[in-house]
């Protein structure tokens, strides 16, 4: 807890392609990054769109990436021996030092996201399973890493602080607009009742003492150059 509120932790560039050295040549090549967060990203007809909502089974056991044409078409148009990257979330709330407790209004929303989220067969946390995705699909020398997403400005490393600032300011802003159809339709939350929970929450998160955060998940592996992925 220490180190993450004083020092910086990792973040990913922002960019759409980075260099990686392979461990059986030695030689930095580049690779393509593909966020994850829904098919506006890219064209899914030309095998970079991603579906992340799409998922016909979400939790625990979540379907095989061989029914998500984005990791599929992906290796599909990725040249033997290059590489490709995707970079999802865990919605997960929690907190590094314990100030996020079950009985906040922000967990009990957390918590109720996610079960809703399940019920209309979308998964909230598909960062989780990023690496097990691109494996199933047939990348090889698959690397996972996981970053802190911080809610607010509470971390003292200014990169955090930012990255914290912005992120509050969009979950501030966007609580109606990803919660009220969810929370109706799956939950059976009146109206009123969502405005009540928005409200508790915004109230919530405005006591500095409240370091609220989740994870960023990033995976990248490559095509192997002799590749046999059975999506030709």
């Amino acid at each position: 807890m220490e180190s993450l509120l004083t020092s910086a932790a990792g973040f990913p560039p922002t960019s759409t392609s980075k260099s990686t050295t392979s461990s059986t040549t030695g030689r930095t090549i580049k690779r393509l990054t593909i966020f994850t967060a829904g098919s506006w990203a890219m064209p899914s007809e030309i095998g970079l769109g991603c579906t992340s909502n799409a998922l016909s089974k979400p939790g625990p056991n979540p379907v095989s990436s061989h029914n998500i044409p984005s990791l599929t078409n992906t290796i599909r148009y990725t040249t033997p021996g290059g590489w490709a990257e995707f970079i999802d979330l865990d919605l997960t709330w929690t907190s590094p030092d314990g100030s996020l407790r079950e009985e906040h209004a922000g967990k009990k929303f957390n918590n109720e996201f996610i079960k809703a989220s399940h019920q209309a067969n979308i998964e909230p946390c598909p960062g989780l399973y990023l690496e097990q995705w691109m494996k199933d699909a047939g990348f090889k020398e698959v690397k996972g890493e996981k970053f802190v997403w911080p809610v607010g400005t509470w971390p003292k490393d200014k990169d955090l602080k930012e990255r914290g600032a912005w992120n509050y300011l969009q979950i501030m802003e966007g609580l109606e607009a990803f919660t009220f159809a969810l929370f109706t339709k799956q939950l059976g939350y009146s109206k009123a009742e969502v405005e009540v929970i928005c409200a508790k929450i915004r109230s919530e998160m405005k006591d500095p003492k409240l370091h609220i955060m989740f994870h960023l998940h990033v995976a990248y592996g490559q095509k192997p150059a002799e590749a046999n992925t059975g999506t030709s």
